[in-house]
């Protein structure tokens, strides 16, 4: 490691007994070193540096250290305390000596890990996280995956970096949208609707995921808008990657993985028994066939637009049906929109249509009416601001040319650096969402928001890649019509 990667140089001594001997990794907000304890002959322990000392910053890391020294637990790192050296904060903690499960499992044969080896390795986190479930106030980690699991030279794994950990408190909400890890994290991070004990199933689920197969899944944000414009979820199935997993095996994977927090399993040991269970099964040679059935009632909130029933396989035989438009606003189940985060304290009204339907199944000859939705039109120019949460800059956004068609609309983006034509869908609800395409070597950006009571679009963005992972620059957006 570079010494000119270091904000502490190799050597640099901290309250007078703590020498800095090697750098084990940094971010945008922290550094880890590796130090020896002169008064203690030369033990080994891992410091973690504050690097942004803003508010907001110091406030998750004092919190981060307040959390690990009380709990208690051998798959979880042991906190000494914080101190301060020359203005910077550093936490004091144990030295797992080890390699994370990213680094470990590119080194194997097609980069990934056998069943048997999953459940292996992941048993002591899954136990780690249901003890942090299981606290008088539950204590979500909210960024688990590979690279944040380290295997020990004595072949036991530690869960680490508890950055965006939080409390969890039913009746509030938090983002953490500025650190959520493209692939593992769950869709109700990246929004204002707030996390509870099934966004870290979701993480253990995408985890199991990339060492089962050796691909990292789609990012939840490209799953849930090509969803939403698709009617498909994009997620490739476990056996499709690797035919040697089974049916059962990927079911209970993808379940944990669903889009839709109520669709997954309540707890991590549930998940986990789902999994042990699936992986002593025989495999099924052909995957249960999905069952188009119309459904028999719907709210009066729901959209005319609906996915097909699955009929899936297990304990009840459980049913589910999600509108393919409202699915991503209401991740909860609570119906809750996306964008109420850092945007405004005023309810966004939602229009309420009437839905009159016939039963049908498939075969027979009944037919469902639906009531015609009527969309307010928008307007053809919107001006306003673009906040990126990563440099802190506000700058100019215009929307120009919105044409809609039905559910489809497109225009021109300017922001960010950029003019380029975009395009997507609005539902009945008033959300939107939409993507810009990718110009002059510039990735795509994918957009979601909502129209407020007083005709302004607000919502939040990010940037991504050619496969369409997250992989920076979220924010947040709002513009107001132009009127003529």
């Amino acid at each position: 490691m570079q010494e000119a990667q270091m904000t502490a140089p190799i050597g640099t001594q901290l309250q007078g007994r703590y020498v800095i001997e090697d750098l084990l990794g940094q971010g945008g907000f922290s550094a880890v070193y590796i130090v020896k304890d002169r008064k203690l002959g030369g033990k080994r322990f891992a410091i973690k540096e504050l690097k942004n000392q803003s508010k907001s910053e110091r406030e998750r890391f004092l919190f981060e250290c307040e959390i690990l020294k009380r709990l208690q637990h051998p798959a979880l790192p042991v906190v000494s305390h914080l101190f301060e050296d020359n203005s910077q904060t550093y936490m004091l903690m144990e030295y797992i000596d080890g390699s994370n499960l990213e680094k470990l499992r590119k080194q194997q044969v097609e980069e990934r890990f056998s069943l048997s080896e999953v459940l292996t390795l992941l048993t002591p986190v899954v136990d780690a996280v249901n003890y942090l479930h299981r606290q008088p106030i539950p204590v979500l980690h909210r960024d688990i995956k590979p690279a944040n699991i380290v295997l020990k030279d004595h072949g036991k794994t530690v869960l680490v970096d508890f950055g965006i950990a939080k409390e969890y408190h039913p009746d509030t909400t938090t983002t953490a949208i500025r650190h959520c890890s493209a692939g593992y994290s769950a869709p109700e991070q990246y929004s204002g609707v707030g996390t509870d004990t099934r966004s870290d199933v979701y993480s253990l689920g995408a985890t199991s995921y990339t060492l089962l197969t050796g691909t990292v899944p789609l990012d939840a944000l490209q799953r849930t808008t090509t969803f939403v414009t698709r009617g498909k979820d994009p997620l490739r199935a476990l056996n499709e990657l690797v035919p040697a997993l089974s049916i059962q095996v990927t079911r209970v994977i993808e379940r944990a993985m669903a889009i839709s927090a109520e669709r997954r399993y309540a707890t991590v040991t549930e998940f986990w028994q789902a999994l042990n269970a699936a992986a002593l099964l025989p495999p099924t040679q052909e995957p249960v066939k999905d069952q188009t059935i119309v459904p028999e009632q719907t709210s009066n909130r729901e959209s005319g637009v609906h996915e097909p029933l699955r009929v899936a396989s297990g304990r009840g035989r459980w049913r589910i049906i999600i509108p393919i438009i409202v699915l991503a606003a209401l991740l909860l189940g609570g119906g809750v929109p996306l964008t109420t985060f850092l945007i405004s304290k005023h309810t966004t009204s939602t229009t309420n249509t009437t839905s009159t339907k016939t039963v049908q199944r498939v075969g027979s000859k009944a037919t469902s009416t639906v009531a015609p939705v009527i969309l307010p039109e928008l307007v053809q120019q919107y001006k306003g601001t673009i906040y990126n949460l990563l440099t802190k800059n506000t700058t100019e956004m215009t929307l120009t040319q919105v044409q809609q068609s039905g559910q489809v609309l497109n225009g021109a983006f300017t922001g960010l650096g950029r003019t380029s034509a975009f395009s997507g869908v609005r539902d009945t609800s008033k959300h939107l969402f939409f993507t810009i395409a990718p110009s002059n070597g510039q990735e795509s950006l994918f957009f979601q928001g909502a129209v407020r009571g007083d005709g302004n679009l607000v919502g939040n963005y990010c940037r991504q890649d050619t496969s369409g992972q997250c992989i920076g620059d979220y924010g947040i957006w709002s513009v107001g019509p132009i009127l003529k």
